[in-house]
């Protein structure tokens, strides 16, 4: 999604325009953070004065403020001065994300560190009692809970917390901290920020009523997952203030604490590559449905090795048309050194690395015998798009002699200029989109494309290398998820 504006529209505009920096929808919300990062850049006063105002409301608002600010300030700190006085009051919030990116942005605009003095308070004592492993009229979450449904209401912490109990256990192992107690204490400060008829099962029906009245049928943020990521925030400055997570243990949990990628903000995926063929379902009878999940092993010939003149050395593509049983087609495919163990599991592309950010790719290091081609980056809880992405192992670029490019993403050049090596990032309408639109494909993928002369070039140094492609494809029928899988794996002369 998009959002076209004026560089010289009013205030009445650019109010509308933040008012989505904070909308449940994520393709709402990343449009209109976009829309005010580029108007700053093209220095609105306007857009300036508008958000301004937004970082004197509520933290959803200031989070997502600051994102754009954060932006911003990577391409041109200068260019958010203006805000230094607020973010200055908003380094000392009890939202960790609010104050530690205030923080970072002041750091951009005059080089100073603002650390908050006279931060220090008792550790609540919920963290040392002894607390049941969940209450009675819990379910076991053992079971999916379908995307067209609010999540269920429960009495258990483990489940409410739902999906950052997994950097919420991290906070606890790095404390020492009963894993049981960090979670009931997250609960406990969602009750204390929000009323829990706003994040509550009813509160998403709310929310989900809301939405479809205005035809924005699309994903949102949960209330209560966005609720328990600001809770955690409010628990990691307690945890410092208490003194009970340090300057090391906070460097140690910075990378899962993060939930956007800065340089993200700015970036628009291109139209989809002629390359990338459609799914070609037709309409969708039980029948024909079913017929072309059993021709699943047929889409492996589609797959193919060259777009134009260049060479596709990894691919992440997702299709899907919007048709009732939402048809879904999952491609991957790898080159990789030939003696390496034939992947007929695979399931990720190259060697996994977890919330990295754009600007860290190039110092990335791979902790592997055989240097990969490529990398993988696998983000959770990020708010930003496009931020799971597929590029050259930097390893192999250094080691090749080129340079790492300010302009495309992850493109490198070799010593006259030339693109040698660049990733694509594509989407073709909102992927996960409600059916029904019959007869309408969306997508979105990830490629990472060689020109002829580095191909040869990696061919020389890597010796036989192969292609390894595995098709996934998925219909939905009665809420019960019918699949199948393909693999292949060839020579690359």
């Amino acid at each position: 999604m998009s959002i076209n504006f004026c560089p010289r529209s009013g205030p009445f505009t650019l109010t509308i325009y933040t008012l989505h920096t904070n909308n449940p929808v994520s393709l709402v919300s990343c449009a209109a953070q976009r829309a005010s990062a580029k108007l700053l850049l093209l220095g609105n006063e306007d857009i300036q004065n508008v958000l301004c105002d937004r970082l004197s409301t509520n933290e959803s608002y200031q989070e997502s403020v600051l994102i754009v600010l954060d932006a911003v300030s990577s391409e041109e700190s200068q260019l958010v001065a203006h805000f230094h006085d607020v973010l200055v009051k908003l380094s000392s919030s009890m939202n960790y994300a609010v104050r530690n990116i205030s923080q970072k942005i002041l750091h951009s605009i005059d080089g100073s560190r603002y650390e908050s003095a006279g931060l220090a308070a008792p550790l609540p004592a919920i963290y040392r009692l002894v607390l049941p492993q969940k209450h009675a009229n819990t379910a076991d979450g053992s079971e999916r809970v379908s995307g067209d449904e609010p999540l269920p209401d429960s009495d258990d912490p483990s489940l409410i917390v739902r999906p950052f109990d997994l950097q919420l256990g991290a906070i606890a192992e790095e404390t020492g901290l009963a894993k049981r107690n960090v979670f009931y204490r997250a609960v406990q400060i969602m009750r204390q920020l929000e009323p829990e008829h706003t994040w509550s099962a009813e509160g998403e029906r709310r929310l989900r009523s809301n939405l479809d009245s205005v035809g924005l049928r699309l994903p949102y943020h949960r209330p209560r997952a966005a609720l328990a990521r600001r809770s955690m925030f409010h628990m990691v400055t307690e945890l410092v203030a208490a003194k009970a997570l340090n300057v090391q243990g906070l460097h140690k949990l910075e990378p899962l604490l993060r939930f956007y990628d800065p340089e993200f903000v700015l970036v628009e995926p291109s139209s989809r590559p002629s390359s990338v063929h459609s799914i070609a379902v037709g309409t969708q009878t039980t029948r024909k449905s079913e017929e072309w999940l059993e021709e699943t092993d047929r889409a492996l010939d589609a797959m193919v090795f060259s777009m134009g003149d260049a060479v596709i050395l990894a691919e992440k593509t997702m299709l899907r048309q919007l048709e009732w049983e939402k048809p879904t087609e999952v491609r991957q495919s790898i080159i990789l050194p030939s003696p390496t163990p034939n992947f007929s599991n695979l399931s990720y592309l190259g060697k996994r690395v977890t919330n990295r950010l754009m600007s860290e790719y190039a110092e990335l290091k791979v902790d592997d015998k055989i240097n990969p081609l490529i990398i993988r980056n696998i983000t959770y809880g990020f708010v930003s798009s496009g931020s799971d992405w597929l590029a050259l192992n930097p390893f192999i670029g250094h080691r090749l002699g080129w340079q790492l490019s300010k302009d495309g993403l992850f493109r490198w050049v070799d010593a006259e200029g030339n693109t040698v090596v660049e990733s694509l990032w594509w989407l073709d309408g909102p992927v996960e989109q409600s059916p029904p639109h019959l007869h309408n494909e969306v997508g979105e993928g990830w490629l990472v494309v060689a020109s002829q002369s580095a191909w040869k070039i990696i061919e020389s140094q890597h010796g036989v290398l192969k292609q390894i492609v595995k098709i996934e494809r998925i219909i939905w029928r009665d809420d019960n998820k019918l699949e199948r899988q393909a693999y292949s794996e060839r020579l690359m002369s």
